[in-house]
């Protein structure tokens, strides 16, 4: 199906309406990713010029921050956005910010959207109850 929808409309990413959500998402993915952007991050490329920690604290904004699933593999790392580690740090940075912390892999309001909706809902009441 992917060889025939590259026939069909090359250079145009690989959309396959008939497969499930979730693995139409994937394929969709993969047929426009660059590689390089990973790499950017391994080799240190994607933010060697941005002092995350500096930026963070000039924010005055409110902050919400998801937490999802991560690990440590033996040979790669981290395998997530941020660890604990990570996460109390930014909370150390920006004292405003709310953090939540939900079971899910990477793309929560794909994959846990009643308990996405729950959180985000709860930060923005609380932004339009009490405006700064």
């Amino acid at each position: 199906m992917v060889r025939l929808h590259q026939w069909l409309k090359p250079g145009k990413p690989v959309d396959l309406a008939l497969l499930p959500a979730e693995t139409r998402m994937l394929i969709k993915g993969l047929s426009q990713y660059d590689p390089d952007f990973t790499k950017a991050f391994v080799d240190g490329r994607a933010c060697e010029a941005f002092d995350h920690a500096e930026a963070l604290k000039k924010v005055k904004c409110p902050v919400f921050v998801l937490q999802a699933n991560w690990f440590r593999h033996p040979d790669f790392g981290l395998v997530g956005a941020m660890d604990n580690q990570d996460i109390n740090h930014l909370l150390a940075l920006t004292p405003q910010a709310q953090f939540a912390r939900i079971t899910s892999g990477h793309m929560i309001h794909f994959e846990q959207p009643p308990e996405y909706l729950k959180h985000l809902n709860a930060f923005a009441a609380g932004i339009y109850s009490n405006p700064k």
